[in-house]
């Protein structure tokens, strides 16, 4: 799908492609980039042929992910201001996880599929809170966001040819 629009205000918050309901296209698909990594996910309102796509960097947007090296587990939250996001819910007492560790989809928030780039640890600090505080570079770039595949089959559909 192209993406034909985004939020001038929050250019990290949402776009529009040039999908829609009579593509297949529903709320709560999984959207990636070229590269096959999470962009965000489709979001109402969904017309006949285009859609809103609610972006990973979205101050609303949380997303259960997992180190792919370490396996420590968090949610990933936007940061529309910066266009990153936050690494969340990750004990203060985790030393596990480091700079520069690739975070995939977990899959256990029954959204995602598991396994799709989702993003970098950019930083991690400990500021006297019970958990870290975490900053992580999306693995999409913005600038270049200019077509989008949806994820059609959600996680909860059948596979083809099962019941």
């Amino acid at each position: 799908a192209a993406v034909v629009g985004s939020d001038a205000l929050n250019p990290f918050s949402s776009i529009v492609i040039d999908r829609g309901s009579e593509g297949g296209v529903r709320a709560g698909m999984a959207v990636v980039d070229r590269a096959g990594s999470l962009a965000g996910r489709v979001v109402l309102p969904v017309s006949a042929r285009t859609a809103t796509v609610q972006l990973v960097t979205d101050d609303a947007s949380a997303v259960s992910v997992m180190s792919a090296t370490s396996l420590v587990q968090g949610v990933l939250a936007g940061n529309t201001r910066a266009g990153t996001c936050w690494l969340r819910y990750v004990l203060a007492t985790e030393d596990a996880l480091e700079a520069g560790e690739e975070l995939l989809t977990s899959g256990l928030d029954g959204v995602f599929p598991a396994g799709l780039k989702t993003g970098t640890v950019e930083s991690v600090a400990i500021d006297g809170s019970l958990f870290k505080r975490i900053v992580v570079r999306p693995c999409y770039d913005r600038r270049r966001l200019s077509r989008v595949a949806v994820l059609t089959r959600t996680i909860d559909a059948p596979l083809p040819g099962s019941r």
